[in-house]
């Protein structure tokens, strides 16, 4: 995508793009080496140190990733984003949290490459900081909500 097409997308599209992309490559990862894993842990975690090979990633203009991780023998993965080239202190915090959720449950709902990860209730954790590694704000997503 052209940085001309990126600019005329809106805040909620640009969000829903970020958030699909790295839903897509978590589906694709886990889809394509589930047949070698010995449990649903083991393949959460296999998942995270294959996308944190990738990082920092830039996923706009102002979101980068910056790992992905899994706590050993858990069913949660955790998706570490630093925002930059933002006014930190103009951020409505709430809203931006509000949004971020409602898009990223809309976007695990949908998904139906995400089937896998639905049925072994995953845990989804999406952390946010700013400049200074200064935690902004956590967006957790359990499977009671997407599976609403």
């Amino acid at each position: 995508m052209n940085r001309k097409t990126l600019n005329s997308l809106s805040k909620k599209q640009k969000i829903a793009l970020i958030v699909f992309s790295a839903i897509g490559f978590v589906v694709a990862y886990s889809l394509s080496s589930s047949l070698f894993s010995t449990s649903v842990e083991d393949e959460i975690g296999k998942i995270a140190v294959e996308m944190s090979k990738s990082c920092p990633k830039m996923m706009d203009e102002f979101t980068r990733l910056d790992s992905v991780v899994s706590p050993k023998n858990s069913r949660n993965i955790k998706y570490c984003y630093t925002l930059s080239g933002i006014n930190e202190d103009s951020l409505d915090l709430n809203a931006v949290h509000s949004n971020l959720r409602e898009v990223i449950i809309t976007g695990i709902k949908t998904s139906k490459d995400m089937k896998y990860l639905k049925k072994h209730d995953v845990v989804f954790d999406y952390l946010y900081f700013g400049k200074n590694k200064k935690k902004l704000m956590e967006i957790k997503i359990l499977p009671t909500e997407y599976k609403e």
